[in-house]
């Protein structure tokens, strides 16, 4: 009975080894067809790391940004002057509320809600909530997931483009330039050098 409770214990530990392996497996499999540009084939790999864990949250996340890519190609923001910041997120020529590819920001929404959910420290997938809420017009709910980035990690560049974020909302949707300019100020207070909050600032105070 002890061998056969041995093996068992042996057998359980291998076949939970191999699954693990093969969740990894998918994951590197999804960043390679995203890395190449291949999003069709990224959205049925990270699927299929999270059909064999819904807690990981990297394949959450990078199939959320694989589908806001999507949304970000039918939109044309690429070619709009759309740009990266130094944390790696995107920003947009302005744009107040996107037309097309909502379905795909939709999508995207929910796994960045399902990293939100594993890890609720997570201020690059909150940020990433707030962006979206905004691209779909969302803007009270932009700027809650926003101010929760903010909470979460205040010095970050998550917060820094999560408070330029609430100031282009401000300026341009409230009509509440006050609050655009404190919030850009506080951004510059910790990171002078943040290119986006430098250049929206210039613009309000030309206006």
């Amino acid at each position: 009975m002890k061998r056969l409770f041995g093996l068992l214990t042996v057998l359980f530990c291998i076949a939970t080894l191999l699954h693990a392996q093969t969740e990894t497996q998918f994951y590197n499999e999804g960043y390679r067809h995203q890395q190449a540009g291949r999003l069709q084939d990224a959205i049925l790999s990270y699927k299929k790391a999270i059909g064999l864990n819904n807690d990981n949250g990297d394949a959450h996340y990078q199939l959320g940004r694989v589908y806001y890519l999507l949304a970000s190609e039918k939109n044309e923001n690429m070619s709009n002057g759309q740009t990266t910041t130094e944390s790696g997120h995107p920003t947009q020529a302005y744009i107040q509320k996107w037309e097309k590819g909502t379905d795909e920001l939709a999508l995207a929404i929910k796994e960045f809600e399902e990293v939100a959910r594993i890890e609720p420290m997570a201020a690059d997938a909150i940020f990433m909530l707030g962006l979206l809420n905004h691209n779909l017009g969302l803007y009270d709910a932009a700027i809650g997931w926003h101010r929760k980035a903010v909470a979460v990690s205040p010095g970050s560049p998550d917060a820094q483009d999560a408070r330029h974020d609430m100031a282009l909302i401000h300026f341009f949707i409230k009509k509440d330039t006050t609050a655009a300019i404190a919030l850009l100020k506080d951004c510059l207070e910790i990171n002078p050098d943040h290119l986006p909050s430098i250049k929206l600032m210039r613009q309000i105070q030309q206006e």
